[in-house]
């Protein structure tokens, strides 16, 4: 899925490892967890109030 921006780029990314995880285990190897993304960690900026 492709997008201007990287609106879907965490769930993508967490499905994905959704279905790589079981076929790792299937191998033997542990691919770990995935961290937070960093947009998702940010506080919501306040904006500058209108002075007009």
């Amino acid at each position: 899925m492709h997008t201007p921006g990287d609106e879907f780029a965490p769930q993508t990314c967490r499905y994905f490892h959704q279905l790589l995880t079981p076929l790792a285990h299937q191998k033997g190897l542990n691919i770990g967890s995935l961290a937070a993304f960093a947009g998702e960690n940010e506080q919501i900026k306040p904006q500058q109030m209108n002075l007009f």
